[in-house]
């Protein structure tokens, strides 16, 4: 009996670790993922401010070159992409928080069975206490009935935790691969309008020389 009480024991204990780590991987990732969004918002607002420039500079130059026309409207479509990828990650990051409240309601429910069983325990062991043999065999077969049943949740909880953190791994390398993919386009066609915007500005120059 005493032997049963110590392996429930350990069990809980390797639950409850169990549960530690997975929050706390739960949480890092979920730490490291606002910092990507945060990274991503000032890139973005950087971005967003030397669109605005390219913008207001061709907005001068429309009554001149008809062809800003274009320019304009493909820095306006790119910015509203960005947009839309700063919104995707931050509906990553909300489900993240919706993974990890999942994460701790589980472990609330073993907690919350645990403690069942504990008292189950205390039970058979004082009516062993009071002597009662055909007792004392049924809290025997309840107790190593218990022990089987925490070893197969311990199971079932550790290969949860593990789908769980190769899923998330997966999703956040390709929601990462995709930022940089986009952000790296951004920053091309940022500086394809740059420098249109200097070839316009000294074909103005030039034809304003030669009148």
């Amino acid at each position: 009996m005493v032997d049963s009480l110590e392996q429930l024991q350990r069990r809980e204990q390797e639950l409850a670790e169990l549960r530690n780590r997975t929050l706390q991987s739960l949480e890092q990732q979920l730490a490291t993922r606002e910092h990507e969004l945060v990274a991503l918002t000032q890139q973005f607002e950087a971005l967003k401010a030397d669109f605005t420039y390219n913008l207001d500079l061709l907005r001068q130059r429309d009554e001149e070159l008809a062809s800003y026309d274009e320019a304009a409207v493909q820095h306006q479509a790119h910015e509203a992409a960005l947009r839309g990828r700063v919104a995707e990650l931050e509906a990553l990051a909300g489900s993240l928080q919706s993974d990890l409240a999942a994460a701790r309601a589980a472990s609330e429910q073993q907690q919350f069975l645990l403690s069942a069983q504990r008292s189950e325990l205390a039970a058979l062991r004082e009516e062993e206490r009071l002597g009662r043999a055909e007792a004392a065999l049924r809290q025997r077969e309840q107790a190593e009935a218990a022990r089987r049943g925490m070893q197969r949740e311990l199971e079932e909880v550790r290969e949860a935790a593990e789908r769980q953190r190769v899923a998330l791994q997966a999703a956040h390398q390709q929601q990462l691969q995709r930022a940089e993919e986009e952000l790296a386009e951004a920053k091309q066609a940022a500086s394809a309008s740059a420098r249109l915007a200097e070839q316009r500005q000294r074909e103005l120059q030039e034809a304003a020389e030669r009148e």
